[in-house]
């Protein structure tokens, strides 16, 4: 297993300099805040696909530590989420691909304004990895110099080991959930946040066939396996949410060259879940800050 350089200590002391800058985003005619991480210029830019129902400020210790690695950022939150100006209801709703081909574009040619001439990489947090893959497979991998996943895998709920059964039947609960309110209610139960129900539909989908579908029942997983670019796939110790035979199943799914690392601990010595990293990001921002290096030094 890779183990990233240890930063020096010098880093700490520049985290009170690095301030981000907001930009007005546009995104299906409303207008969308991001924020800018800046290090160097031409060097390599990353923009932060969230997890489900995750706020972009909660990557800001993580965006703050990629720009002390030499790593521009940029961050925004997705549909429904934060500052976004659309919430879920039984008459606002979306789905996978509203998010590979109208937030994710959108961020990544701001990415390409403000930081001119820096190859850019996708990161994917969870739900974040699936759309940045399936952004690439649809015409995306062009405008990209890589993917990086973390803790990110696919739904398929044979995938999940001990917690199968779990995954199955939770899978079965949210499509009844939404059918019953027309919408999901993930702030009530800790896990994804107020969704729309075609969203989580399409999801709970994934998590039964292991293939995913829109709305309209197209295959949109078919076309992973076209996607031809450098990756990188971290996955954590104790993640319930994209255990390994998660991450390896996403990635078998793509035609992407991955690279595959596993942390087995924090910084303090805890074993890490699917989110606490971000309360310790130094070291899985060390190892994005190496292989985008890499990538762009080959």
């Amino acid at each position: 297993m890779d183990r990233p350089t240890t930063a020096p200590p010098s880093l700490s002391s520049k985290r009170a300099e690095i301030e981000p800058e907001i930009v007005e985003l546009t995104v299906a005619g409303k207008p969308l805040p991001a924020r800018l991480f800046r290090a160097e210029a031409g060097a390599p830019a990353v923009v932060i696909a969230a997890a489900l129902g995750t706020p972009a400020g909660v990557y800001r210790r993580f965006a703050i530590a990629l720009a002390e690695r030499g790593v521009n950022v940029l961050a925004a939150d997705l549909r429904g989420i934060g500052d976004s100006p659309f919430r879920a209801s039984r008459r606002c709703g979306w789905g996978y691909l509203d998010l590979a081909d109208d937030e994710l574009p959108t961020m990544l040619a701001a990415a390409a304004d403000a930081f001119p001439g820096s190859p850019r990489f996708l990161f994917g947090h969870s739900l974040g990895g699936q759309l940045s893959l399936l952004h690439a497979s649809r015409g995306g991998e062009q405008n990209l110099a890589g993917l990086i996943f973390c803790a990110s895998g696919t739904p398929y709920w044979r995938s999940f080991g001990r917690w199968t059964l779990g995954i199955r039947l939770f899978a079965m609960w949210v499509r009844l959930w939404c059918a019953l309110f027309g919408q999901f209610h993930g702030e009530l139960l800790g896990f994804g946040g107020h969704q729309p129900a075609r969203l989580m539909r399409e999801w709970a989908g994934f998590c039964r066939s292991g293939v995913l579908r829109d709305s309209h029942g197209e295959n949109l997983s078919a076309g992973f396996a076209g996607v031809r670019l450098p990756a990188l796939a971290i996955g954590m110790a104790e993640d319930m949410f994209a255990p390994q035979s998660s991450i390896d199943g996403l990635l078998a799914l793509s035609g992407a060259q991955a690279e595959k690392q596993f942390v087995e601990q924090l910084p303090d010595g805890r074993p890490p879940r699917h989110f606490d990293w971000l309360k310790q990001p130094e070291d899985i921002a060390s190892r994005v800050a190496a292989f985008c290096q890499r990538v762009v030094s080959a």
